[in-house]
């Protein structure tokens, strides 16, 4: 066949083609035009459009995470440098029943997060929003180096129509809710996301998500969860029982965010992951992602009982000032043992760290075994509750909750997706986490090639996936999650979002001391035909755009 020399912009030449899909590499050259994949095969003959020697590399689709909280960094930071270095040209925001909108005045102060630093940064760039659509039309106008996917978050919907009240919503209420589900989906959203283990969405019981679910169900949505308890095995099943079954009630698929090896639950993802197999031999539509890391990150909250959020973040504080609440707080943490605090009752006050500290800075990063040293006083809970009355508002949270050889469970897992459950970074004095600069090259390195890193010992690699299988974990799999049909395969008439990566050397550097380092082995990334990393350099472009499901 002749090929004329202006057929593409763009050829990618002598490249391991690793389209995707599973199966086996292929070698080949890619030609693109308009954006897209015009053509595979051998475009030698072609001269005159710009060339990409790709020789010794691999050719892969543009990596999706599935798993992505840059709601409100990518507007201050468009380039995400973080997530495109490591191959990521699709973000699917809104996780975890958080989402940017719908907004209102009322659910930001009772969420305790308006004055944080990001709030800050957007108000001196001047950008508002209130309803689902206004935020994505920000996101359109400002720009985005990766493409963006957003879902809509529960407990945003449930904060607007009802605040923060521990009770089931009354009919005009749930109506409400309805309403901006429908709003959110029509302006474009995949589904809804529900965090079950965070306020306001803990006060919620299933009949109310089963409800909005169908509301989803009538726009070919599904719903991403975090499950709601996973303090001990026994409420770890039910939790995963209950994200299956709110789905399969309503008719949707469900997908079960960061399904991860959790402290004390060690030992039961094999089983776990049977709950998924048995939903899906009966023809429920379910699946799941993971962080290749052992650092989970989180909120402070976690660790306090649903009970003492009831009425916002305000109400809270308030109780932390009373004396006599304050003791029912501590005392129900010691009863109860709520999942984020189970952990550090155990002895690990030196294994969890807070984030990043506007009252204290020099508290960023801390364990809090170190914060109560530098405070003079012995580990306890009265140091987290002290520190969030001086800071005035919710703060970020790590811990060492994970164990590697239940991991790899998971991630060789085929209905397990990888993702970074991280954001864009913008704020560098937080302790961070390495996944959101090193999630999908460790895959590689850990899991496919077996390989160990001499500074994280923790970070033991065996190989458990082959280089198709993990590429199919990014990029593929995601896709068909979200309903994509353009994007997530090396295929003619698909967006060219490509990763061109060594598959000898692509591995992430992010350490747990230092998590801001970019990944080495990654070459060139493309986004709809635009180069945005050359040679592992940004580009500055910002080649993303806001995708809506049909």
């Amino acid at each position: 066949m002749t090929i004329a020399v202006s057929s593409f912009d763009l050829v990618i030449s002598h490249g391991r083609i690793v389209d995707g899909s599973g199966n086996p590499w292929f070698r080949g050259d890619v030609g693109i035009r308009d954006g897209q994949i015009a053509a595979i095969g051998d475009l030698a003959r072609v001269e005159g459009a710009q060339q990409i020697d790709a020789s010794d590399l691999i050719v892969s689709p543009g990596f999706i995470d599935l798993h992505n909280h840059s709601d409100v960094t990518l507007l201050i930071r468009p380039t995400a440098d973080n997530m495109v270095q490591q191959g990521v040209t699709t973000m699917v925001i809104g996780n975890c029943g958080g989402s940017a909108a719908p907004w209102s005045a009322e659910a930001a102060a009772a969420s305790g997060a308006l004055e944080d630093e990001e709030a800050r940064l957007l108000e001196g760039l001047g950008i508002r929003w209130r309803t689902f659509a206004e935020y994505l039309a920000q996101v359109e106008r400002r720009g985005c180096a990766a493409n963006v996917a957003a879902l809509v978050g529960h407990g945003n919907v449930r904060s607007v129509a009802m605040g923060w009240d521990n009770r089931p919503p009354d009919p005009a209420e749930l109506e409400r809710m309805r309403a901006l589900v429908a709003e959110a989906m029509e302006a474009g959203a995949f589904g809804i996301s529900y965090g079950l283990m965070y306020p306001p969405g803990f006060f919620a019981q299933a009949d109310e998500l089963v409800e909005l679910n169908k509301v989803v169900g009538r726009y070919g949505g599904f719903h991403a969860i975090h499950i709601r308890d996973e303090r001990n095995p026994e409420r770890y099943r039910a939790s995963v029982r209950e994200a299956i079954a709110i789905g399969e009630r309503a008719g949707i698929p469900a997908h079960v965010s960061h399904i991860e090896a959790h402290y004390p639950n060690w030992g039961m993802q094999a089983e776990i992951l049977g709950l998924l197999e048995h939903a899906r031999a009966r023809g429920m539509d379910v699946t799941c992602d993971v962080p290749p890391y052992l650092l989970s990150s989180s909120s402070v909250t976690v660790a306090i009982p649903d009970w003492a959020m009831d009425g916002g973040f305000d109400q809270l504080l308030a109780r932390l000032r009373d004396p006599a609440a304050r003791q029912q707080v501590r005392d129900s943490i010691y009863r109860d043992k709520p999942f984020g605090a189970r952990f550090i009752m155990d002895g690990n006050w030196d294994k969890a760290w807070l984030g990043a500290s506007t009252a204290h800075p020099e508290y960023s990063g801390k364990s809090l075994a170190e914060i109560a040293a530098l405070r003079g006083v012995e580990p306890s809970f009265d140091v987290i509750f002290d520190v969030l009355l001086d800071e005035g508002q919710n703060m970020g949270a790590h811990a060492q909750l994970h164990n590697e050889d239940e991991m790899r469970i998971l991630v060789a897992h085929p209905l397990a997706m990888i993702e970074t459950d991280y954001s864009v970074a913008v704020n560098t004095t937080d302790k961070g986490n390495p996944r959101g600069f090193g999630s999908f090259p460790a895959t590689f390195r850990k899991y496919v090639r077996g390989e160990d890193r001499a500074d994280e010992p923790l970070e033991r690699g065996k190989r458990v996936l082959t280089l198709e299988e993990a590429v199919r974990k990014m990029t593929s799999a995601p896709a068909q999650r979200l309903g994509l049909r353009d994007r997530g395969l090396v295929r003619e008439g698909m967006w060219a979002d490509l990763v061109l990566f060594d598959p000898e050397t692509i591995a992430d550097r992010a350490t747990y001391v230092n998590p801001y380092q970019n990944p080495v082995g990654i070459d060139y990334v493309l986004v709809n035909g635009q180069v945005v990393v050359a040679r592992g350099q940004h580009s500055g472009k910002l080649a993303g755009r806001v995708l809506r499901r049909d």
